[in-house]
This record gives structure tokens, C-alpha cells and sequence, in this order.
């Protein structure tokens, strides 16, 4: 059951996100919203990835 609701919760904020990037694509140019989306998810995937990255040497 614990897993029906994460899915369930995943699956309500994936969509509360198509509602929320159509609205800012209106206000904001599309260049500069993607850009800094894909900043903001660089640097969110960078925290985990880091001590992995350096160990490849």
C-alpha cells in the first residue's frame, strides 16, 4: 500500500507541474525558464553525484 500512495503522490505532483510550467512559459521567455530549470536540476544532481564523479579519478 505504501507504494500505490508514493506513485499516487508522484503522480499528482507531475501533473501539478504541467499546470505550473504552462503558466510561467506565458510570463517568462522559453529560453531563459529552461535554462534556469536545467540549472536548478544541474546543481540539485550534482549533490549526489559528486563523491561518485571523483572517484573515477
Amino acid at each position: 500500500m505504501p507504494a500505490l500512495l508514493a506513485l499516487v503522490v508522484v503522480t499528482a505532483v507531475w501533473g501539478l507541474t504541467f499546470v505550473q510550467v504552462k503558466d510561467a512559459v506565458a510570463i517568462y521567455p522559453l529560453f531563459a525558464f529552461l535554462a534556469v530549470r536545467f540549472a536548478i536540476a544541474s546543481l540539485v544532481l550534482a549533490v549526489p553525484a559528486a563523491p561518485r564523479l571523483r572517484s573515477l579519478g
